[in-house]
């Protein structure tokens, strides 16, 4: 969040589209988690539900080997603290971080051991994640991801953040309806 923060306040960005993945039944809510100080505001855009993908290749390999180990592969907690401990909390899998921030990376993870990886269904269809081979299966709990658009207080006003607001809101619900 430091980050965000200062490329906000240092003008390279006017506004930063941010994930909070959750248990959709949790009874915690996704909130990024900003500085009291920040001079930053926060909008809620809405949610969308996630599936857990896997590589199709290492569901083969867990068939034929049955003391592997299905583990969950997540951002950092400090990226995503609410989802590590909700998660922490049911004990389901193993939790695995990956720090990584290019997709090949991503994939090859998935690709090498039998992981699980939160994630909304578009991923899979994205040109790169589709080369994969990978295939979503529901979680063992609803998951869900909070969209929210940060930006400087000041600019709550502009014209350019209310259409963006708008515009990024209608997409969601959009892709919640099922339509393009």
């Amino acid at each position: 969040m430091e980050s965000w923060c200062a490329l906000l306040h240092g003008g390279v960005l006017d506004a930063a589209l941010i994930s909070v993945a959750e248990l959709a039944n949790g009874a915690e809510h996704g909130h990024p988690p900003l500085p009291a100080d920040s001079g930053l505001t926060a909008t809620a855009l809405g949610c969308r539900p996630l599936v857990l993908v896997h590589a199709c290749s290492q569901q083969r390999c867990t068939l034929h080997a049955s003391q592997t180990r299905w583990q969950l592969l997540l951002p950092p907690a400090a990226v995503q603290p609410l989802l590590w401990r909700q998660f922490s909390q049911l004990g389901l899998l193993p939790l695995q971080e990956c720090a990584d921030t290019d997709c090949s990376s991503w994939l090859q993870h998935l690709q090498e051991k039998p992981y699980l990886l939160p994630a909304h269904l578009s991923l899979v269809e994205a040109p790169d994640w589709r080369q994969a081979a990978l295939q979503a299966v529901p979680a063992p709990e609803l998951l869900q991801e909070s969209l929210w658009l940060l930006h400087r207080q000041e600019d709550s006003k502009q014209e350019r953040i209310q259409l963006l607001h708008s515009h990024l809101r209608e997409r969601i619900r959009l892709d919640r309806a099922g339509q393009p």
